[in-house]
């Protein structure tokens, strides 16, 4: 794969290698590793603040979704006239 990196960063990185005694491949992966570990990290964070508010306890959440399936039974149940 091939990417096109500004002049400015290309700089920047082979500042930061002699630095750190790393290659800007070495640099460029660590970069893009972390990136890609903060937007999973963000994902499940807005993820999960969907559910915010809402039960906590499994139970009491299977209870109410149970509870507004209620219905009565005869509502539905065909008795014959003979």
């Amino acid at each position: 794969m091939r990417i096109k990196i500004p002049e400015e960063f290309v700089q920047e990185l082979t500042l930061l290698g002699e630095k750190e005694q790393k290659s800007r491949d070495t640099l460029i992966h660590e970069a893009i590793k972390e990136y890609l570990a903060r937007r999973k990290v963000t994902d499940i964070s807005v993820a999960s603040g969907l559910w915010q508010g809402r039960y906590s306890d499994a139970l009491a959440y299977e209870q109410a979704l149970r509870d507004e399936w209620q219905v009565n039974a005869s509502d539905f149940c065909y008795q014959r006239a003979d």
